[in-house]
């Protein structure tokens, strides 16, 4: 569930932020049948092409990791936790990929708006901070099923 949550930013900007071009055509055709393999065909295809989504900013993830150890720190609610992890290891996924093959792309759809950016050769710490953060969180997931 938290894997699919931060793709609702594509749907998102299918219907509000682009809907007159023709992905977003496509992709309303398809919502209007349900045709969940075509929606996700689709986001396979166009995802590079969107780079100024709300869920997949620095900013969010910031936002996200703050929440993430107050949740982690002050509950028990197993779901709660394993929901923040799973958002956090998808936007962590989706910056390790895109830091792999294309850096420029990661730090355009990751400090999307933002005058100042993040130089390329940061990326990496930035990307391995969270990945620590991660770890962490898996961490005290585990140790509260116990």
């Amino acid at each position: 569930m938290g894997r699919l949550f931060l793709d609702l930013d594509h749907i998102v900007y299918w219907l509000y932020i682009n809907p007159r071009i023709e992905e977003s055509r496509l992709a309303q055709i398809a919502l209007k049948k349900y045709d969940f393999d075509a929606i996700l065909k689709l986001l396979k295809a166009t995802s590079k092409t969107h780079t100024n989504l709300i869920f997949h900013h620095f900013f969010f993830q910031v936002v996200l990791a703050l929440i993430s150890v107050f949740v982690f720190t002050s509950t028990i609610n197993t779901f709660a936790m394993a929901f923040l992890l799973a958002l956090n290891i998808h936007i962590l996924v989706d910056e390790y990929q895109d830091y792999v093959t294309d850096k420029p792309h990661l730090q355009n759809w990751l400090f999307a708006r933002e005058a100042k950016q993040l130089p390329l050769n940061y990326l990496g710490k930035y990307i391995a901070t969270f990945f620590g953060l991660c770890v962490i969180f898996a961490f005290l997931l585990l140790k509260s099923r116990s």
